[in-house]
Parts: structure tokens; C-alpha cells; sequence
């Protein structure tokens, strides 16, 4: 997938399918991202934590 496809299909992909080609569109650019540190990870969890929590609750 290139750039702009990704682009032109953005409404119709789910967004494990945007992550996972704009995954491989890094690889294959070789963008490389750093380890999210664990402050950043803590924080990441106190903010996505009560949103999931309730999506878990709605099962």
C-alpha cells in the first residue's frame, strides 16, 4: 500500500488495518520509533484506563 492509498481508503479501513499499513509504510521508509518510556506508558494507562474500563463494562 502507498501513501496515498492509504489516504483515498482511510474511510473504509478499520483502525487496526490504518495502524498496521501505516506500520509498513514506516518499515519500508525506515522510520524508526523509540521504546515508549515507562513514565509515558503510565500516563498512556491513567488516561486511555476509565474508557476502557466502560467499553469492557458494555460486554
Amino acid at each position: 500500500m502507498t501513501e496515498r492509498e492509504l489516504a483515498d481508503n482511510r474511510d473504509s479501513m478499520s483502525l487496526a488495518e490504518r495502524v498496521e499499513a501505516r506500520r509498513e509504510l514506516d518499515e519500508a521508509a525506515g522510520v524508526k520509533y523509540d521504546p515508549l518510556p515507562e513514565q509515558g506508558l503510565k500516563r498512556l494507562a491513567r488516561i486511555l484506563g476509565p474508557g476502557l474500563r466502560r467499553i469492557d463494562n458494555q460486554k
